[in-house]
């Protein structure tokens, strides 16, 4: 039994796979007479906190095994704000806008890995915040939106982000 070979999107520094994992056995070595439990290729299609599969062959010279663990979680979290500014708010110079976030409950297998946040009305542009968070805001007619979506430890991002629009406007 020479190998396991494991075939599914795992983000690259977690232990977690975020959709579906193929195991198959890679049996050498063994001439032509041997007898194998367990070894037939498997499928994971469900979320798991872990599964374990082994592979067992026998022949005239011996046992040998393999063992693969699999963790599995495709759902992505939820996220929502818990606390944002005003929709509307006047002032004469530069005002903080102060938001809080969080992904409630909805991942309980891989867990909250960390936020990302696209300030300042670019959706695409996400990079790593913390909540809360503080954006600072110079009064104008345009209309400000947030973009914050939740990623977890497989590396499944939000498809929805929580999004916020207020406006900071010249005024007493």
């Amino acid at each position: 039994l020479s190998r396991s070979i494991v075939d599914g999107p795992r983000y690259w520094y977690s232990e977690w796979y975020s959709g579906d994992v193929r195991i198959t056995w890679n049996i050498n070595g063994f001439g032509a007479e041997y007898t194998s439990d367990g070894c037939e290729p498997v499928l994971v299609d469900q979320d798991t906190d872990g599964v374990e599969f082994r592979c067992r062959a026998t022949n005239s010279s011996g046992t040998t095994e393999r063992t693969v663990f699999i963790r599995r979680d495709a759902t992505p979290m939820d996220t929502v704000f818990d606390e944002t500014p005003p929709p509307l708010t006047y002032a004469q110079s530069f005002v903080i806008s102060h938001f809080r976030f969080s992904a409630p409950g909805s991942d309980n297998l891989s867990g909250f890995a960390r936020f990302e946040c696209a300030p300042y009305d670019f959706e695409f542009f996400y990079q790593p915040c913390e909540s809360p968070y503080d954006i600072s805001v110079y009064p104008s007619s345009e209309t400000r939106r947030l973009y914050v979506r939740a990623v977890d430890a497989a590396g499944n991002v939000d498809p929805t982000p929580a999004m916020y629009e207020w406006q900071v406007r010249f005024g007493p």
